[in-house]
């Protein structure tokens, strides 16, 4: 397999740039088709032709979006203002720092998460002269800023603390401030991550550092999944107590599977089909139950299937359950009923029922055959998306069948920033089209199993064999 990273040369790189600056034409508004061409190349250092026009088919995107919305940006009260005809005012950071290079800014979802250096109010910003000088103006002017490489890098895991980097604008450092950045992520504050990161969002809170806009929701997002994972390692001291409570035992990787869960908080627990997905996430929300961190839970299973598991629930635990039925009216009634304890419902009624699943607000939720959330355009899936309990576990023994675009979406759930930035997925890892020909097969896996390994755990029945009962009339329920 030829390298991904590679060193084109000054002529190869000329060629690609024309090529794209081509197919940018007419396609960026007010932007300059080469200044987009250009951010496709920064953005793709490294990449073949397939990811490189991915890369400007995503940034066009962005632009043209901004474009149909009518954003609008404005200088007041030293920063700015955003404002789309479709929806009003919009409460977004953004800044431009540097327009050639580009270097901008935005405390967007979309920004944090596309790889591009670029959303569609940043665009907005530089499709107006004067608001973009303001911009730059500010930026010169500030005397230490952490900023953030918003690229994230084509190989690797790809840690977006690892790309944090002090930019001192010539001014005078903070000894405090310099002393964060020094040694390599591994090595900051004792080796403590969580460490580093409280002390730099301190820093950030109390003025002692500038930081740019797409920084803040990260440090946010990074120490709630920091805290996750400390209450699992408190839950971990329990959970031998909690699984001893279960009527049945679990086998070993089952009770491995319940720990990785409880580790982390989200799992994709993608086992093979009858190694027990459903008794390992009971015995998940059992420990989670008995150690006072669930007060209610709710399953997302299939129609078909909600009486097999509340039938499965009964025969390994006596935490309260109730399957979500009837009217509409009966449903709200369970809902306000039920102060703690766990509810089965079904897909279907989440669509139905999210206003009041929200109100609700469980804990903990399991989605089980989620194979059916792999196309998030559907309304299920937008329904889904928009509960955001903190515990999550998604059960599937077919995480991806066809398209990486599939298993992206059930890993949007359990951690939007896993496999991102999703317009480079299929360029990335499938081999490009030859002669017409469709593309295929899978390439630079390593790096795919990479960002999946945090939040994915995956046994067959190969792996585990030694641990199965060796009559085959067991094989129909685990344990």
């Amino acid at each position: 397999m030829p390298a991904l990273v590679t060193a084109p040369s000054a002529a190869e790189e000329s060629q690609v740039l024309a090529w794209l600056e081509e197919l940018a034409r007419r396609r960026t508004h007010e932007l300059a088709p080469r200044d987009v061409a250009l951010q496709a190349l920064r953005v793709t250092l490294g990449g073949d032709r397939a990811v490189r026009r991915a890369a400007l088919d995503a940034l066009v995107r962005r632009i043209a979006s901004a474009h149909r919305e009518q954003i609008t940006a404005r200088w007041t009260s030293g920063a700015i203002a955003l404002r789309s005809a479709l929806r009003g005012p919009l409460a977004y950071r953004c800044e431009v720092s540097s327009r050639s290079p580009l270097v901008a800014s935005c405390d967007c979802p979309d920004f944090l998460r596309s790889s591009l250096g670029l959303c569609k109010h940043t665009a907005a910003v530089l499709a107006r002269p004067r608001v973009l000088a303001r911009s730059l103006k500010a930026a010169s002017e500030l005397v230490t800023t952490v900023r953030w490489d918003q690229v994230r890098p084509l190989t690797g895991a790809g840690d977006w603390l690892e790309r944090l980097r002090l930019d001192p604008r010539g001014g005078r450092v903070r000894a405090g401030i310099a002393r964060l950045f020094e040694l390599p992520l591994q090595e900051r504050c004792g080796g403590s991550r969580a460490a580093f990161v409280t002390e730099l969002s301190a820093a950030i809170a109390r003025g002692r550092v500038a930081a740019e806009p797409a920084i803040p929701p990260l440090l946010v997002r990074e120490r709630e999944q920091l805290e996750l994972e400390a209450s699992g390692r408190e839950l971990g001291r329990g959970v031998a107590h909690s699984l001893k409570g279960l009527r049945h035992r679990l086998y070993p990787y089952q009770r491995e599977g319940v720990e990785t869960f409880l580790a982390r908080g989200r799992l994709l627990l993608a086992d093979d089909m009858g190694l027990g997905k459903t008794v390992q996430a009971i015995g998940a929300a059992r420990a989670l139950w008995d150690a006072g961190q669930v007060k209610r839970g709710l399953l997302i299973v299939p129609a078909s299937l909600k009486a097999q598991w509340r039938r499965e629930w009964v025969a390994f635990t006596d935490v309260p359950i109730a399957v979500l039925e009837g009217n509409p009216s009966e449903r709200a009634s369970l809902l306000r009923a039920t102060r703690k304890g766990f509810l089965i419902a079904n897909y279907e009624q989440v669509v139905r029922d999210v206003e009041a699943f929200i109100a609700w607000g469980p804990d903990l939720m399991v989605l089980d055959e989620a194979q059916r959330m792999k196309n998030w355009a559907t309304k299920t899936a937008h329904s889904i998306k928009r509960l955001l309990p903190r515990y999550r576990l998604v059960l599937t023994g077919t995480p991806f069948e066809n398209r990486l675009d599939e298993l992206a979406s059930l890993m949007d759930w359990v951690d939007d920033l896993a496999l991102e930035p999703k317009w480079r997925l299929s360029p990335l890892h499938t081999f490009p089209a030859e002669d017409g020909k469709k593309g295929g097969g899978a390439r630079h896996l390593d790096t795919l199993r990479a960002r999946l390994a945090p939040w994915l755990l995956r046994r067959t029945k190969q792996q585990v064999l030694a641990q199965l009962p060796s009559a085959p009339t067991c094989a129909s329920r685990w344990p």
